[in-house]
């Protein structure tokens, strides 16, 4: 585990986003997994990604499907059969089992947040980025 600390404004978010794959290096360079990001196209940096990294947002991110969809999304852009019952697993492991047909309107921010957990968590990765997990603004 690594953890980067820093004043709000110092750039934390921006390097997450650079070493994830999530953004550009206008110089230097950037290897995730093997693979030197900076030769990629935005594509090949979201095989990437979907194949090595979970990535829970500051801000969760979650889209407007309900939960179990949003945990599915990794593993349906992987082309998995088994989204669904993956994603039930893990909403399960976070304690939402009895939530995941509702929308992220309906959640409270730590269910949100679960819900980021277990969507990071979809596809197995080798490595997991968490962009201010303890504290989101909200």
């Amino acid at each position: 585990m690594l953890s980067i600390v820093g004043p709000s404004g110092s750039g934390k978010t921006t390097l997450l986003g650079l070493c994830a794959g999530l953004d550009s290096a206008r110089a230097g360079s950037v290897r995730l997994c093997g693979q030197l990001l900076n030769d990629l196209n935005e594509d090949e940096r979201a095989a990437v990604r979907n194949t090595h990294v979970g990535f829970i947002f500051q801000s969760f991110n979650s889209s407007p499907p309900d939960g179990l969809e949003n945990v599915m999304i990794p593993a349906e852009l992987k082309g998995q059969r088994d989204a669904a019952a993956r994603a039930a697993m893990l909403l399960e492991k976070v304690g939402l089992q009895d939530r995941g047909h509702h929308y992220p309107n309906q959640l409270s921010g730590g269910e949100q947040q679960r819900v980021a957990l277990a969507r990071a968590f979809c596809n197995q990765p080798s490595i997991l980025f968490a962009d201010e997990p303890t504290g989101n603004p909200r």
